[in-house]
């Protein structure tokens, strides 16, 4: 995930299935379930039935995933 394209404005959008990699999962009904639940962030675009998230947003989350296993 490129911090560079991020601080020029240009961050690129990634998919559910970078998103259920980054949380280590293998199925879409866990990123949904976990999504409505309030466990997972909402993706910051969705256009029909695709979900897509930006890098930052994925970062965010899984830097206060590491802070609360601590």
């Amino acid at each position: 995930m490129n911090t560079h394209l991020e601080n020029l404005g240009l961050e690129p959008l990634v998919s559910s299935d970078v998103a259920m990699a980054v949380a280590g999962w293998k199925s879409q009904t866990t990123l949904l379930t976990a999504i409505k639940s309030g466990k997972f962030p909402q993706p910051d675009r969705v256009d029909g039935r695709i979900r897509r998230w930006f890098p930052s947003t994925l970062r965010h989350w899984q830097n206060n995933q590491s802070r609360t296993a601590a």
